[in-house]
């Protein structure tokens, strides 16, 4: 271990596949000792090396006989084969931080008695939405059934409409719930609790809820899923980052951010980093009956957000702060149903009145590193065209 001890920094922070986690160098040495101690014969072919700033990717083909215990699976004697990522982060010139993905699909096949007998299915409710696509890249990208289900989707799910439910569960083995317009919205929690119910007994085992912090109504919801039978996680997440770049691009777009909110400062959340946490949580049983509260590292002031934005786009946004009444007939204005514009605008109104100004560590406590800061956000989503001011 004298050259691995050369290569990797004293407060190295090893993120593995479903939560796995390895600090320092002692940690490192018993990552890798595992894995010999699994695969005997292991080896790595390097296929391809991306480096970015501090950040290099590798991409690399493991072969091994898997004839020791290790990786939560007994000695089967079969031999593997999987492709792997390695992110890894660098401080003066050694590892400080290390991120692995493997093929999660073809690793259970190949320890499975038959393939892919194992492989959950998952219902994902709002398979369009800003988390709900992103859960579903990550489970498919990782090999695993996944079934998007939208209002007008290939798999159709409408939370007024009870008859979709059914075709929508059937021969689901687990659930992202999300639900649209909010949990904080009178009769949530009644819908909610009658489709856990439904989905238990028609034998979905497992339900990842996402919930919104600091919506009081949201807690009813959270109580009927816990209460439904099956294994649950409450995934409680403050204002989503993703919300300047897609609900309020346009008005961004054009230099100007009007909602309520004043000088509150919010903990903004990125959606991927709710979609890390809730694949971790459809994926791996340690997740079980955990509540993960997750915010963003810092607080912030929407004026604040608009700087960051503006420095990501190098053009100036405003924020201009409104009531939550001229708000929901901006909304009006833009198309959406007065039924919804008005209730919505209050809740942010609600959910940015000072009540959630304080940080909390659900994203390191669920994967074990930081959350992602809003100034990475607003670069990447600046450079991916966002707010691509050619469209004005």
């Amino acid at each position: 271990m004298d050259t691995l001890g050369e290569l990797v920094h004293a407060q190295y922070r090893y993120h593995g596949p479903a939560g796995v986690t390895a600090a320092g160098r002692d940690g490192a040495e018993q990552l890798i000792s595992g894995f010999r101690a699994a695969f005997s014969d292991l080896h790595a072919e390097v296929t391809s090396v991306i480096a970015q700033d501090d950040r290099v990717a590798m991409t690399l083909t493991m072969t091994g006989t898997h004839d020791g215990a290790g990786m939560g699976v007994d000695p089967t004697g079969r031999k593997i084969e999987m492709p792997v990522v390695l992110v890894s982060r660098f401080e003066g010139g050694l590892i400080i931080e290390e991120w692995e993905y493997y093929d999660a699909a073809k690793l259970r096949s190949d320890f499975a008695p038959g393939p892919g007998s194992d492989l959950m299915t998952t219902l994902v409710i709002g398979g369009r939405g800003k988390t709900g696509r992103r859960v579903c890249e990550r489970l498919a990208t990782a090999g695993l059934p996944v079934r998007a289900a939208s209002r007008s989707g290939e798999t159709r799910f409408d939370w007024e409409d009870e008859t979709t439910w059914a075709p929508a569960l059937d021969g689901v083995d687990a659930v992202y719930l999300t639900y649209y317009p909010d949990l904080a919205f009178p009769g949530a929690a009644e819908t909610v609790g009658a489709f856990a119910d439904r989905a238990v007994a028609m034998g979905v085992e497992r339900i990842v809820l996402l919930s919104g912090r600091g919506e009081e109504g949201a807690r009813h919801s959270e109580e009927r899923v816990k209460n439904s039978g099956a294994d649950w996680t409450i995934v409680r997440c403050a204002f989503f980052n993703q919300n300047f770049s897609e609900t309020f691009a346009e008005p961004v777009r054009h230099g100007v951010l009007s909602m309520p909110g004043g000088e509150t400062q919010e903990p903004f959340l990125d959606a991927e980093d709710i979609a890390d946490v809730v694949f971790a949580a459809l994926t791996d049983p340690r997740h079980i009956g955990k509540l993960y509260e997750l915010t963003g590292p810092r607080l912030l002031t929407l004026s604040q957000a608009a700087a960051e934005i503006s420095a990501a786009i190098g053009r100036e946004v405003q924020y201009l702060p409104t009531t939550s009444q001229d708000y929901a007939a901006e909304l009006v204005q833009s198309g959406m149903p007065a039924e919804e514009a008005v209730p919505i605008s209050e809740l942010i109104a609600a959910v940015l009145d000072g009540r959630n100004s304080y940080l909390s560590d659900g994203v390191q406590q669920a994967l074990g590193r930081p959350p992602r800061d809003f100034a990475d956000y607003a670069r990447a989503a600046a450079a991916g065209g966002a707010w691509d001011l050619t469209k004005l």
